[in-house]
């Protein structure tokens, strides 16, 4: 038979069957549990008329099988169609970028972002938290990082793959960070759905120009452009350079 429900990313194995599974509430109905004798990262998932059971061989790989289960959810209309799933991924490291040092998104983006990462069973979150266009996380000791190095005073239209005379800018501000308490609170709500956040912090030249203008050695400010700036940043001893403690700090 054609498959009823299309399944991104298609698991190993999945064999539909006849019949449907007609339930009022899918996940109450749903059976839970952990199998030892399944590798820890495989799961198996089956829906019939009389019900649907997931096993898995750790807590991921349950994951891993809740997220499969509710795109036949999601995907269904009506009746569950019945099907027999056996799964396990190919790469450990499944993985999504987002590069909110360019384009800042609030944490309500970011979670329906995750949402979208669980339901196609990515496991792995890379946040591009600092560089030339905006530094992004909160550092307690060095509050001026955010205050002046999360804001740049208008951002360049297009590409910058034509002649600097004919560049334009949109003349409007654009910015934001993440408290530490916003960043935990991104930590545990992908946790529950199986991801892992790594943060990239970035304090060595090229990438640490948000972090200039609060830093008396280097005088210069988040950029409009895009690309990293060709520049050393000026070397300093002085208490006030971020660079140590925020890289230790941020990645905590």
């Amino acid at each position: 038979m054609s498959d009823p429900i299309a399944l991104v990313p298609l698991p190993q194995s999945v064999v539909w069957s006849e019949g449907v599974w007609t339930t009022s509430d899918p996940w109450e109905g749903l059976s839970v549990g952990l199998n030892d004798s399944l590798p820890p990262t495989e799961y198996a998932l089956s829906i019939s008329p009389a019900g649907a059971a997931l096993s898995a061989g750790s807590e991921a790989a349950l994951a891993d099988g809740r997220n499969t289960f509710a795109q036949i959810v999601t995907g269904a209309e009506g009746a569950i169609p019945c099907v027999t799933i056996s799964d396990r991924p190919k790469y450990a490291w499944r993985g999504l970028h987002i590069d909110v040092a360019r384009h800042f998104l609030p944490v309500e983006e970011i979670e329906t972002f995750i949402d979208a990462m669980a339901l196609h069973r990515l496991n792995v979150l890379h946040l591009h938290l600092t560089d030339d266009q905006g530094w992004r996380v909160e550092i307690k000791g060095y509050p001026r990082l955010t205050e002046v190095g999360a804001w740049r005073e208008q951002t360049l239209i297009g590409s910058m793959n034509t002649p600097e005379e004919t560049w334009a800018f949109d003349g409007t501000p654009h910015g934001g960070f993440y408290t530490q308490e916003d960043l935990k609170g991104l930590v545990e709500y992908a946790r529950r759905r199986g991801i892992m956040i790594v943060p990239e912090v970035w304090t060595c030249p090229g990438t640490c120009r948000p972090r200039s203008p609060p830093i008396p050695s280097s005088a210069t400010s988040p950029s409009s452009r895009w690309g990293c700036a060709r520049y050393g940043a000026s070397p300093t001893t002085s208490s006030e350079s971020p660079t140590r403690c925020s890289t230790s700090y941020a990645m905590c």
